[in-house]
């Protein structure tokens, strides 16, 4: 007789959260019994739920790389701003003094 389990998916923060599958208990002898239809059906919601874990797993890897990237950008732009202020001050001191 087959038996059942309740799987946690990478990706899903709560105990609570899974899928109930059939897990095979299946031998020679009763493999007969198990239509072909049925086991396949059961390996395909198995994959997809596999495959929506990953994809929100990476769709949350895809978020952090946006912010750090952003976070880049923003430290880059403020160098590039301190660096043409401090040259243009440089230069007016310098012309300053010269004339």
């Amino acid at each position: 007789m087959p038996r059942t389990e309740n799987l946690k998916f990478p990706g899903s923060s709560s105990t609570s959260s899974g899928i109930l599958i059939i897990v095979g208990t299946f031998g020679p002898a009763d493999s007969a019994e198990v239509p072909q239809s049925l086991r396949l059906s059961l390996y395909f919601l198995l994959s997809l739920s596999f495959l929506t874990s990953y994809f929100y797993l990476f769709s949350r890897v895809v978020i952090v790389v946006v912010e750090v990237v952003k976070v880049v950008v923003v430290v880059v732009v403020v160098v590039v701003v301190v660096v043409v202020v401090v040259v243009v001050v440089v230069v007016i001191v310098v012309v300053v003094i010269v004339v």
